[in-house]
């Protein structure tokens, strides 16, 4: 059987663009998310949390964050930088206040870059459960002495104390699953006996020890999702600070 040589001509060249798509399909910017997802578990009404999302520029041309959807008013985002160069990656925190919200809440901040023109690139879900219950982090107590500084405090603070207590009648087990970046905790137990009570530090990284912010930590009882909290962490900023308008990052809203 005869083939034509349009036919022969046409097969060539889809075998070139085949290889040239192959070869150079990567070459523009790309943004993969290091999870697409948080859930704050069980957190209190009318208080702030946050987490810290990492975006990586995965393509071969600088990644431009266009803007960030956050859906409402009670979500902000707040981005590290909007330019990211191939092999680099970012800091996009997102804080949630709950405000008066009750019973489960799932947000999808839409996060719109160069890499799709008019199409939001990855939608981000974080979730809570809110809840009126002052003890929903039982049978744990925790207390953060220090971190609600008075503005006209002149002096550095570059830790907060944080007081855990067990005040169930059984050995309670846990882990801290979510600290935000600029935190380092030193002596954090993994478990308490009944009525135990300890004390841990919360070292602050210099960028943040003279800024206002709040923020939040994770904890997860017994290993299982279902028995998760976070709790708020907020901090004062230095007045001489807070009336030179410093701040660490860019907010894209």
């Amino acid at each position: 059987m005869r083939v034509s040589g349009r036919y022969v001509i046409l097969a060539i060249c889809s075998l070139i663009l085949l290889t040239y798509v192959s070869a150079h399909g990567k070459d523009k910017p790309e943004l993969r998310v290091g999870e697409d997802e948080w859930d704050f578990g069980h957190v209190q009404q009318h208080s702030v949390v946050s987490h810290d999302f990492w975006l990586y520029s995965v393509g071969k041309k600088t990644l431009s964050v266009d803007s960030i959807k956050t859906g409402c008013g009670c979500i902000k985002a707040y981005l590290e930088k909007d330019e990211i160069a191939p092999g680099d990656s970012a800091e996009l925190e997102v804080v949630f206040g709950t405000k008066s919200y009750r019973g489960m809440v799932t947000k999808r901040p839409k996060i719109y870059t160069n890499q799709k023109q008019n199409k939001a690139t990855k939608v981000l879900k974080v979730s809570i459960i809110a809840v009126t219950d002052s003890v929903y982090t039982y049978p744990l107590i925790i207390r953060f002495d220090g971190q609600n500084m008075s503005p006209s405090d002149t002096s550095t603070h570059d830790f907060i104390e944080v007081t855990i207590s067990n005040i169930s009648d059984m050995r309670t087990y846990f882990r801290l699953i979510d600290l935000p970046v600029g935190m380092e905790v030193h002596d954090f137990p993994t478990s308490l006996d009944p009525d135990e009570t300890v004390q841990a530090i919360i070292c602050l990284a210099e960028d943040i020890q003279n800024t206002a912010f709040e923020k939040s930590i994770s904890i997860e009882l017994d290993d299982k999702p279902d028995k998760r909290f976070s709790v708020p962490i907020k901090h004062t900023a230095r007045r001489e600070y807070r009336e030179s308008g410093y701040a660490k990052t860019i907010t894209i809203q």
